[in-house]
């Protein structure tokens, strides 16, 4: 196995209350408020961490991006635009318009972690 290198800039945070869907696989898609994250590209290796924690989950690979507002973004069984809104809001501490910009990024989860640094894949 190849020994790889994880670039600490290459990290994104998950509510202490998504970690476990990320790693049962669940959950492969992100919507970050604003750009950010625009630097990742398709492809690049990045560090998932609970952010409540700072504990790294693990790795996972970019496997697509697109740029969408608000009103894109899908909503969860039973939730309302408001519902949704409120959900954000709560993330993110700030209020949300519906011409909001999101960053969606889908990825691959690759392996559980507890160190960052070199990791063997």
């Amino acid at each position: 196995m190849d020994a790889v290198t994880v670039n600490a800039k290459l990290k994104l945070g998950f509510s202490q209350e998504l970690v476990p869907l990320i790693l049962s696989g669940k959950m492969t898609t992100s919507y970050r408020l604003g750009f950010k994250y625009d630097f990742l590209e398709i492809g690049d290796l990045i560090e998932l961490e609970n952010s409540q924690t700072k504990e790294t989950i693990g790795l996972a690979t970019i496997t697509a991006k697109k740029k969408v507002t608000f009103l894109d973004l899908p909503q969860k069984f039973n939730e309302s635009l408001e519902g949704k809104r409120k959900r954000l809001e709560s993330y993110y501490k700030t209020s949300i318009s519906n011409s909001d910009n999101f960053l969606m990024l889908e990825f691959n989860f690759l392996t559980n972690s507890t160190d960052s640094g070199t990791i063997q894949l």
